[in-house]
């Protein structure tokens, strides 16, 4: 599998660029940097320069996993947002998902928490039929950091967080797919990582990228 990832991204005799879909919410947009094109994960995740993949950006802001996840009020399900199209039409080779860091906002996990593991998979069986048959990891975001901004935003710690954790294991688990966590990818680096708007800021967004990347292409 690593040879395989290894070779989509690097490889020398590609018949067509290697498309690499990046799923996710704020933190896959690249929120908390200055320029989503050039230093979100997903523009990080396109170095180093030269060969001919691509990797598409299709991060959501305020996205959930969850179909009826909420933000203030508003529907924010990825499967039902236009981004989610893009992705179909992309027909990526690839798919990185990382999704689930709003669905633990209060007001969506203990309104509709038993819906997520199916929520997933109903992602994840949409993503597999593509026509590529793309190889899909699913990713578990860091968590934010708690302050009066966060906690205003719906992201207390009532244990939410783990809670999501051990449900896309569990998928992973049961669809023999690959799990990149980085819920201890900013560890020590905490004073470092955040922008203002409590978002990951380019080091945090390269570190993302950086964790992400070692893992696609470590062989087994």
């Amino acid at each position: 599998m690593a040879e395989f990832i290894y070779n989509c991204l690097y490889g020398q005799h590609n018949l067509r660029p290697i498309r690499v879909a990046c799923i996710g919410d704020s933190m896959t947009k690249g929120v908390g940097t200055d320029e989503f094109s050039t230093q979100s994960y997903p523009a990080q995740l396109q170095t180093p320069p030269g060969r001919e993949y691509v990797v598409g950006n299709f991060g959501v802001s305020c996205a959930t996993m969850l179909r009826d996840g909420t933000d203030a009020g508003r529907p924010f399900g990825y499967i039902i947002r236009p981004a989610m199209r893009n992705v179909i039409d992309f027909n990526p080779d690839i798919v990185i998902i990382a999704l689930g860091v709003n669905d633990c906002k209060s007001y969506n996990w203990e309104n509709f928490n038993s819906e997520f593991t199916a929520d997933y998979q109903s992602l994840i069986d949409t993503l597999s039929m593509l026509p590529a048959l793309p190889e899909i990891y699913l990713v578990i975001e860091p968590y934010v950091q708690e302050t009066p901004q966060t906690l205003s935003w719906g992201f207390e710690n009532k244990g939410y967080y783990e809670q999501m954790c051990e449900r896309i294991n569990t998928t992973a688990i049961d669809n023999h797919m690959s799990v990149i966590s980085l819920t201890d990818v900013f560890k020590g680096e905490e004073a470092h990582v955040y922008a203002p708007n409590d978002h990951p800021n380019p080091r945090g967004t390269m570190l993302m990228a950086h964790a992400i990347k070692a893992h696609l292409l470590k062989r087994p």
